[in-house]
């Protein structure tokens, strides 16, 4: 079974053993990798879902691999290979700030006191209520 995948995303996939007789069906599974888990199984008589939960693990550009083992009826064994292709993560884009102008009085002659206070003393004189 082969999956792609980004680095933290969730995929799923369902494994279905079934046998033509009618009697029913058991099965047990087990991984050798962390990032594969299974859901509950559903048994549905002479057939067995099992679901597969990938969380695709952390090892951008490369194809991680793990081992399915299931266990069955009369110690049937059955090894199902899962690959996932993670993709490449992207660099972040470093953005340049973007300057503000922020324009002072240019002379201080007929200006009353307020005027002199910088921007940030006067929005706050203004949101005071103290225009």
């Amino acid at each position: 079974m082969a999956f792609k995948g980004r680095v933290g995303e969730r995929l799923t996939k369902r494994v279905t053993i079934s046998t033509e007789e009618a009697k029913p069906v058991y099965a047990h599974a087990s991984t050798n990798q962390p990032w594969l888990t299974f859901g509950p199984i559903k048994y549905l008589g002479n057939k067995v879902k099992i679901p597969l939960d990938i969380l695709v693990p952390a090892f951008p550009g490369q194809t991680v691999q793990a081992q399915v083992t299931i266990q069955g009826n009369g110690k049937q064994q059955f090894v199902v290979l899962v690959s996932v292709e993670v993709e490449k993560a992207f660099a972040a884009v470093a953005r340049k700030p973007v300057p503000i102008a922020v324009s002072e009085p240019i002379s201080d002659a007929g200006q009353d006191d307020s005027a002199k206070l910088s921007l940030v003393e006067r929005l706050a004189k203004w949101w005071n209520g103290n225009p």
